[in-house]
């Protein structure tokens, strides 16, 4: 590939990554949410647990609070001791065709 022919793209939680092509939106990345089978299983072995209060969130017996998404860059509440919500990015790319102006 050639030099800036690939857009890279990393999220943690809820951003999200758009592009414009064609004058149609292409979503690039998809938002961390507890009730993805992957990041479900990883905070129940984490001591976490994931239920239904409006939305899906990650809930624990000992915080009086849920998180609505499974990856955050704050939220320390769920990282420390155990690590309910991680801030490790999803990482991907896409071919970008570049015009000139």
């Amino acid at each position: 590939m050639q030099l800036g022919t690939v857009a890279w793209i990393a999220n943690a939680g809820d951003c999200r990554a758009v592009l414009r092509r064609s004058g149609a939106a292409h979503r690039l990345s998809r938002d961390h949410k507890p009730n993805i089978e992957s990041e479900k299983r990883r905070i129940y072995f984490a001591g976490g647990r994931v239920e239904f209060l409006g939305c899906w969130r990650v809930t624990h017996n000992t915080l009086p609070i849920a998180l609505a998404c499974s990856r955050s860059l704050g939220d320390a509440d769920f990282k420390f001791p155990n690590p309910l919500v991680e801030a490790t990015p999803e990482v991907s790319f896409v071919s970008v065709k570049l015009r000139s102006h």
